[in-house]
């Protein structure tokens, strides 16, 4: 597996992958060894923590949230809901 992440990385292809790409954590974006640099991921329901953390963010690509019929009870449970912050969220920078 690890020659064909390693052509896939050097190569000038264009690489999908589905879920997350191989040798990302999706609990915590964390690079399991190596890793597929994706210029797009497809995954279902919802995002994983591992497509919006570093270094597993920049493995992702752009990123396609698709709706495959999970019920909504799901989706909005308490259990996988997680916060972001963004930069626009901490206000202006300090001079």
């Amino acid at each position: 597996m690890l020659d064909v992440l390693t052509f896939l990385n050097r190569s000038d292809v264009k690489v999908m992958s589905v879920d997350i790409p191989s040798g990302i954590s999706s609990d915590n974006g964390q690079i399991m060894g190596e890793a597929v640099r994706a210029d797009y991921t497809v995954t279902f329901g919802l995002p994983k923590i591992g497509h919006l953390l570093h270094p597993g963010a920049e493995y992702t690509g752009d990123l396609f949230v698709e709706d495959i019929g999970f019920p909504e009870s799901l989706l909005n449970a308490e259990q996988l809901k997680t916060e972001t912050i963004e930069l626009t969220d901490c206000g202006p920078a300090s001079s």
